[in-house]
């Protein structure tokens, strides 16, 4: 990872004022931030957006400050999908709903800001947030490990709740971590399906169903 030293926030804020950040890093992509992470070892830092809300002191920040770009500044759409990396900008993801014809995203019109952050705010209207359209998201922790959200957790078992867990075999039950490696394997199984690719054999689908009904 490559810091830079002394850059200046004004450059980097909408409202162009403020100081210098006394270490600075470009992040190009997930790996990129697990490596970021592992070098900060634990050590505080700040990240960064768009700042379009944001006001930096004149003296500056002595804390690291990561900002995202490069390949988390994309949006890929599949049928029934859209993929984007937190450092897109949501007036683009609204942009790119509008264009493949997905309803429901105009709440967000308005709202300046990179997708990370409208995630990190649940950015929207008074009615609808962010979160509500929201399949699932990837997300890196301090730690460096990378762990997926999704709309409702995904518990095979009492043990997959820190919350509400009461089981005392927890972080010894070697079974614990069996499952949790059978999740992570069936959720990449589903990563590389698409809604196309299930539907793929419309044909056949709709002609069962329409046997189905007829009672055939």
């Amino acid at each position: 990872m490559r810091w830079e030293s002394e850059v200046k926030l004004s450059d980097e804020v909408r409202w162009r004022i403020g100081g210098a950040a006394t270490r600075f890093g470009r992040v190009a992509s997930v790996s990129h931030l697990v490596e970021a992470l592992a070098e900060l070892a634990g050590e505080p830092f700040l990240t960064l957006g768009w700042g379009a809300n944001l006001l930096v002191a004149d003296r500056g920040v002595t804390s690291p400050v990561l900002v995202l770009g490069d390949e988390l500044d994309s949006i890929r759409t599949s049928p029934g999908r859209i993929e984007a990396g937190g450092a897109a900008g949501l007036p683009a993801l609204v942009g790119e709903a509008r264009r493949i014809g997905a309803e429901g995203w105009c709440f967000l019109e308005a709202v300046p800001g990179s997708i990370g952050g409208g995630l990190r705010m649940n950015a929207g209207s008074a009615d609808t947030g962010i979160w509500d359209r929201v399949i699932e998201a990837e997300a890196v922790t301090p730690d460096g490990e990378i762990v997926r959200l999704t709309e409702a957790p995904l518990e095979l078992a009492e043990c997959f709740n820190d919350d509400s867990n009461t089981c005392p075999l927890i972080g010894v039950c070697r079974l614990s971590r069996t499952w949790h490696k059978a999740l992570d394997a069936f959720l990449d199984v589903l990563d590389g399906v698409t809604i196309a690719d299930i539907a793929g054999n419309r044909g056949e689908l709709t002609q069962r169903l329409a046997l189905d009904a007829d009672g055939g």
